[in-house]
C-alpha cells in the first residue's frame, strides 16, 4: 500500500531541492529566538459539533497547544449552524482575539469567515472546507492557511481495499457527507474514481448522512429494506458507520463497513469484525497544529505563498492490530511536541511531526471546473509557481520531519 501522503515522491524531491537554488527554502521573518514571543494573546477555537470525539479530540488538542504556547483559548461551538459561525468570528474583535481556527461550516462561507478576520487583523487558519476557486491569497494576509487531507485519493485508496476485499464484485450503497461540504464532494469524487477501476461493483443508492450517526441511521434502514442483499456500506464518516452497523445488527445483515477519521468506537468495531477499514484521520494533530499555526502567524511567521494550502498525511487503517494501536496513540498522553512544531520557536529544527505537502489549487479543484467564476484566475503566486518550486517546498518539510507517532501504526496495516 502506497502512503497517501506519496513518501516516494518526496524522497526524490528533497534530492531535487538540495540541487536548487535556496530561495523558497528561506523562512521569512523569524526572530533569533523566542525571547520576544506574544504572550497570552487569545485565539478562537470554533468546532462544528461538541460531543464528537472527532472535534472533540481537535478542539482539547488546540487547547492544549494554546496553552502550551502561552495563548489564552476562547472556545465556542457553532453547533452546525452557519449564522452562529458568523457571529462568533464577527465577535472576535469585541474579546480582543488574533486567531481563529475553525472548519466552515459550508464551503460558501470560508471566504466570508475569512474577510471578516481580514477586516479585523485576526490571524485564521481553516481546515475541511473551503469554497473551491477561492485561495487565501485571494483574501488577504490574514487568511493564513488552508489545512485538508486529500480526501479523494484517501477514498479512492479506501474503496480499493474493500474493493478487492469483496473479490472485486457485489453490491454496495454509499453514505454520504453532507451537501456543501467540499470534504464530502471529494470523497464522493474518490469513490467514483474506484468504482471505475473495478466494472462489477454495483452502487445501488448514495444518501446523504450528514456525518452523523442520527440521522444515518434511518437512511440506512430505508436503503436495506430496499437493498437487502447489500454486501458493503460506504460511509463518509466514522460516525455515520457506526450508526450503519448499529441498523445491519438490527436486520441480521452481514455487510462490509468502511468510514472514516480513525475514531476509538469505530476501530474497536474493526477490531471486532464489524467494521472493514478506515481512514487515519487525527483531529489531535489538526487541531494542535492549526493553534501552532496562528502561534507562529502572531509572533511574525511569514509562510510561503505556496505554504498557506496543504494537505497532510492519512492512511487506510485495515487491521485489528493497527486499529488498536491507532486508539492506543489517540486516546493515551499527548504524542506531539507542539512547541517543536512552532517555526518561531525553532526556526532552524521545527518539526510538525506529520507528512505535508502543498496544494496545487489547479489541480485540486480541477473536476470542479464547472464552479470556476467567469474570468477567474489564479494569483500570480500560483500561475508563476513550476513543479519545481512545489518540490522544493514539499522537500523542506520532508526533511524537518524528524518525529512522526504514526510511522509504527503504518507498518501494522495490510499491505493492497
Amino acid at each position: 500500500m502506497e502512503n497517501l501522503s506519496r513518501r516516494s515522491f518526496l524522497r526524490k524531491t528533497a534530492i531535487l531541492a538540495a540541487s536548487l537554488p535556496a530561495g523558497r527554502l528561506l523562512l521569512q521573518g523569524l526572530p533569533a529566538s523566542a525571547a520576544g514571543a506574544a504572550a497570552g494573546e487569545g485565539i478562537l477555537i470554533c468546532p462544528p459539533i461538541t460531543t464528537n470525539i472527532y472535534w472533540d479530540g481537535w478542539s482539547g488538542a488546540g487547547k492544549a497547544a494554546a496553552a502550551a504556547l502561552g495563548l489564552s483559548a476562547h472556545y465556542e461551538n457553532f453547533s452546525g449552524d452557519t449564522t452562529r459561525q458568523v457571529a462568533s468570528f464577527q465577535n472576535m474583535a469585541t474579546l480582543g482575539l488574533k486567531g481563529a481556527m475553525t472548519m466552515a461550516n459550508v464551503a460558501g462561507a470560508s471566504p466570508r469567515l475569512a474577510q471578516i478576520c481580514q477586516k479585523q487583523n485576526v490571524y485564521f487558519v481553516n481546515c475541511h472546507n473551503n469554497q473551491p476557486w477561492v485561495t487565501p491569497l485571494d483574501v488577504g494576509d490574514s487568511y493564513y492557511q488552508y489545512l485538508e487531507f486529500a480526501n479523494d485519493d484517501a477514498f479512492e485508496e479506501l474503496c480499493t481495499f474493500l474493493f478487492r476485499k469483496m473479490g472485486e464484485m457485489g453490491k454496495i450503497i454509499h453514505i454520504s457527507g453532507t451537501a456543501g461540504v467540499s470534504a464530502s464532494d471529494s470523497r464522493d469524487l474518490g469513490l467514483k474514481r474506484a468504482l471505475k477501476k473495478f466494472p462489477n461493483i454495483q452502487l445501488l443508492a448514495t444518501e446523504y448522512g450528514n456525518f452523523g450517526r442520527v440521522a444515518t441511521v434511518p437512511v440506512v434502514e430505508n436503503l436495506l429494506t430496499a437493498h437487502p442483499d447489500v454486501q458493503a456500506i460506504v460511509c463518509q464518516n466514522d460516525d455515520s458507520g457506526m450508526g450503519a452497523i448499529s441498523v445491519l445488527k438490527k436486520k441480521g445483515i452481514k455487510a462490509y463497513v468502511v468510514g472514516c477519521d480513525g475514531v476509538p468506537e469505530f476501530l474497536d468495531a474493526i477490531s471486532a469484525g464489524d467494521a472493514l477499514a478506515t481512514i487515519g484521520n487525527t483531529g489531535i494533530w489538526l487541531g494542535g497544529g492549526m493553534a501552532v499555526r496562528l502561534f507562529d502567524a502572531i509572533n511574525g511567521v511569514k509562510l510561503d505563498p505556496l505554504e498557506r494550502m496543504q494537505h497532510f498525511e492519512v492512511f487506510v487503517i485495515n487491521s485489528p492490530a493497527a486499529a488498536q494501536a491507532f486508539k492506543t496513540l489517540q486516546t493515551g498522553p499527548n504524542p506531539y511536541d507542539f512547541k517543536k512544531m512552532s517555526r518561531f520557536l525553532h526556526p532552524n529544527d521545527w518539526d510538525m511531526q506529520t507528512v505535508l505537502t502543498q496544494i496545487r489549487p489547479d489541480a485540486e479543484w480541477e473536476p470542479l471546473a464547472t464552479q470556476k467564476p467567469h474570468n477567474y484566475q489564479l494569483p500570480s503566486a500560483y500561475r508563476n509557481a513550476t513543479s519545481e518550486d512545489y518540490a522544493k517546498l514539499d522537500a523542506m518539510y520532508q526533511n524537518h520531519l524528524k518525529s512522526d507517532p504514526f510511522d509504527a501504526i503504518k507498518k501494522l496495516c495490510t499491505p493492497f
